[in-house]
């Protein structure tokens, strides 16, 4: 009678022990596979696996702070920052965690004084040194500073001549310099490299349909369609170029399709209105186009076409008013002429630059604004109604703890 009750303890206990052992091996698998998929620059699959590890042991800090990186350099923020808190909260604070913070704001133009630290890093040889100066690059071209760009991702690709990131990074540079086909190579590099990159495909499509190469821009969008149907991006780039191919029912079909999940998205509403002015269907075109310019006061295509819509449908006080509008938007567009030719003549001012960021933010270009916000801080970091504005920025777009550290440095500075 003992043996068998000795047995059946035996049994729970080996239950209990398999009940703990087969979750974490299987979790330790998925994180092995990120960790591969990290080598090889495959940020997407690498962020699969590390979700799936985490769904079956959410306490493996391991894959929890790597799930944080992965979604930082995908720039997804704010779900790196919602996963670093979360790793905090199980692990406390590390050296590997405050670096991280760090490279957070560090790649969206948040230097605070932090980059010759950084680079002294890099100069030691850190483990982390390739991802520094990744974010470094990344950082650099958020707030303008070109050359400093270029510099990290040179030093980075004599390390890593195969580094996809450093490809793209160096791919939307040229974009930024209106050089298309310099960018078309880094991005063809980006794609043998690693096939399943969607950002790189995406670029690589914009790019081939900006250089007139229509077809194969369609080719490169359908790939991303198979296996992102629901892609914003790629849908509105597909619709795009189908319109430039003269496929207007296709480029309809599309636009559909996106603005049935995205009901308010303002460039596929234009887009729509568009389509439709070219298939002469102005009752439509009028119904997309004047949802746009409701919803983007700033939105000059909206208004231009709107306007030419309006007077094809005899609508001639609606059309006037449109017009009224669309000249107050050509004083906005002279006031920004000002602002550039002022920045050019005293580029280290800060009031010159925080003027341009808030003229930015109030016509439409949020991620312009932000980045004149960030060059606003690197000329003074005591500006005060930058880091306000980028405290409603971060509040706004969930990443709520920068967002409280702006809060807090603008209100430190006018307390």
């Amino acid at each position: 009678m003992r043996r068998r009750a000795r047995f059946v303890v035996a049994a729970f206990l080996l239950l209990g022990l398999l009940a703990f052992l087969v979750p974490y091996l299987w979790s330790q698998y998925h994180l092995r596979v990120a960790q591969g998929a990290l080598r090889k620059y495959d940020l997407e699959a690498a962020l699969r696996h590390l979700e799936r590890s985490l769904d079956i042991w959410p306490r493996n800090t391991r894959a929890l702070l790597l799930a944080a990186q992965t979604s930082r350099r995908l720039d997804d923020c704010a779900d790196a920052e919602r996963r670093l808190v979360e790793y905090e909260r199980r692990r406390g604070v590390t050296a590997e965690g405050r670096l991280e913070w760090l490279l957070l704001g560090v790649q969206q133009g948040d230097f605070d004084g932090q980059i010759r630290y950084l680079e002294s890093l890099v100069d030691a040889e850190h483990p982390a040194a390739p991802l520094i100066l990744e974010a470094l690059a990344k950082g650099s071209m958020s707030v303008s500073r070109s050359n400093a760009m270029l510099s990290y991702l040179s030093r980075l690709l004599d390390r890593e001549p195969d580094n996809a990131m450093a490809l793209l990074l160096r791919g939307k540079r040229w974009q930024g310099l209106h050089d298309p086909e310099g960018a078309l190579g880094d991005y063809e590099r980006v794609l043998e490299l690693v096939p399943t990159s969607t950002e790189g495909r995406l670029r690589l499509a914009e790019t081939l349909q900006g250089l007139g190469r229509i077809h194969e821009a369609i080719a490169h969008y359908e790939l991303l369609r198979q296996r992102q149907a629901s892609n914003a991006a790629m849908l509105l780039g597909l619709a795009r170029s189908r319109f430039d191919s003269h496929e207007l029912e296709q480029a309809e079909d599309i636009l559909r399709i996106l603005l049935a999940a995205r009901p308010g998205l303002v460039a596929a509403l234009v887009e729509r209105g568009r389509v439709a002015l070219a298939r002469g269907l102005t009752s439509q075109a009028e119904e997309s186009l004047s949802r746009a310019a409701l919803l983007a006061p700033w939105h000059r295509e909206a208004y231009r076409l709107l306007h030419g819509c309006l007077q094809s449908l005899g609508k001639s006080a609606a059309a006037e008013k449109c017009q009224v509008h669309l000249r107050k938007l050509e004083v906005s567009d002279g006031e920004a002429g000002r602002l550039s030719l002022q920045y050019r003549s005293t580029p280290r001012d800060a009031s010159v630059r925080f003027a341009v960021a808030t003229w930015a933010l109030q016509n439409g270009h949020e991620r312009e604004g932000v980045r004149w916000l960030f060059s606003t801080l690197f000329i003074d970091p005591r500006h005060a109604s930058a880091h306000a504005a980028l405290a409603d920025y971060f509040e706004r777009t969930g990443q709520s703890k920068r967002g409280a550290e702006h809060r807090r440095l603008a209100d430190g500075v006018t307390g």
